[in-house]
């Protein structure tokens, strides 16, 4: 599935808490919201450079959910695709109550925000991994987990301005995940950009890409 990077919080090695530290109010920044909390109705048309197969992606639901506790506010903001390539659902999100570690405690190198992927499908399995990372410059690892995934991904560019196909795509910002299970535990790089989502996939070990081919954000 293609849409798009963002970011929650993960760390092998987390720092104490404050013991009583001041509420805050914790909400999702605006420059991870721009690349894929879209509107409802939103869709991508990707094209396999191998066998020219064509992948629709229709985002079908945009939800937000708040919560507090100890005076702190969070929030969960996710959207839910549909791919008609392969029939399954895909809920991707944040959640800003996983990055208040982070952010309390100015972790070195960390994005602080990091997007969760849960693949679904009616009588088959569901898998959630961390899909991608956001804070542009700064490469970080993370690593999936649930049925013994250990997928890491890493920003590993980031990119003002980046021509495909003679269009222009502002802000990119390309990851480069390995043990993804997404991706039959291919190295993988992925293209995504600010206000579009992810514009390009490269299955490196199947020398295959797939790429944006028309699409509407509303």
């Amino acid at each position: 599935m293609f849409l798009v990077a963002t970011s929650i919080a993960l760390h092998s090695c987390k720092p104490e808490k404050e013991a009583n530290p001041e509420p805050r109010d914790f909400k999702a920044p605006q420059d991870v919201i721009d690349y894929y909390y879209f509107n409802e109705g939103s869709y991508w048309v990707f094209q396999d450079s191998i066998s020219n197969q064509i992948d629709s992606i229709v985002l079908s639901q945009k939800y937000k959910n708040t919560s507090s506790q100890d005076g702190n506010y969070y929030e969960e903001l996710g959207v839910i695709c549909k791919s008609y390539f392969d029939d399954f659902t895909y809920r991707y999100y944040i959640n800003t109550s996983f990055s208040e570690n982070c952010l309390r405690n100015n972790i070195p190198n960390s994005t602080c925000y990091s997007l969760l992927l849960l693949k679904s499908k009616s009588g088959s399995y569901s898998r959630k991994i961390y899909y991608a990372f956001f804070k542009p410059n700064i490469g970080y690892f993370g690593y999936g987990f649930l049925n013994g995934d250990n997928t890491k991904t890493e920003i590993v560019d980031v990119k003002a301005f980046y021509e495909m196909d003679g269009l222009m795509y502002n802000d990119v910002i390309v990851l480069k995940t390995t043990n993804n299970y997404l991706y039959d535990n291919s190295e993988t790089i992925i293209f995504v950009a600010r206000g579009i989502g992810t514009i390009r996939k490269e299955i490196i070990d199947q020398s295959q890409v797939w790429k944006l081919k028309n699409y509407k954000i509303n």
